[in-house]
Order: structure tokens, then sequence, then C-alpha cells
């Protein structure tokens, strides 16, 4: 059966709201990530982000853990941590102590 114009023209109208409704809602997704990025709220509060910077993983992720806590929010594990760091261009190295970030330390007032 051969559809009206009329029902050609609902169709077309409903699946462009459609699309405009996805295009909101990922936006909106967005924002709240942005919104709700503790990574980055630690990172602008306690850390020196530097070429030349470095510092060891473990101090980096009990720094964050008592951020969040002080915040009174809940940390990602150690692991997602890592990956994060890794997620936004932090190269992780082994040394003879353990392994590093390379591009970030922690402020003075916020290391051990």
């Amino acid at each position: 059966k051969q559809k009206t114009a009329y029902e050609i023209g609902v169709r077309l109208v409903g699946s462009e709201m459609c699309i405009r409704d996805r295009a909101s809602v990922a936006n909106a997704t967005q924002a709240y990530r942005e919104e709700m990025d503790m990574l980055a709220d630690w990172m602008a509060e306690c850390c020196v982000l530097a070429p030349g910077a470095a510092a060891m993983a473990g101090e980096l992720y009990r720094s964050y853990v008592r951020w969040c806590e002080g915040a009174g929010e809940h940390p990602e594990t150690h692991r997602a941590f890592g990956l994060q760091l890794i997620q936004r261009g932090y190269e992780r190295k082994r040394g003879n102590m353990g392994f590093c970030y390379l591009g970030i330390e922690l402020k003075d007032s916020y290391s051990n």
C-alpha cells in the first residue's frame, strides 16, 4: 500500500524529532560526565601538569582517595584511576621504585 504525503510527512517529522532527542540526550550525558569528572577536579586542585613532572602511582592514588573522601565522593579503584590517567595521555613507566606517571605531580601541599 502506498503512503499518503501526510503519512510520509508525519513519519519524517517523527524521525527528525528522534534524532534531535538523541542529540540532546548525548549532549546532556556529556555535560553530566564533565560536571561529575572527579579526576579532573582532583587534578585541577591537587596536581601540577607539566612535561617534566613525574609522580609515583601509589602517591597519586592515595592523594586522589583522600581528596574524594574529603569531598564526600566514592573514589575509583586503583586500576580504574590508572586507566583514566593513561586515557588522558599520561605515560606510565616502571622504575626501580615502582610505577610512576609522567607529566603529572602533586602540588607540595597535597603530597604525602
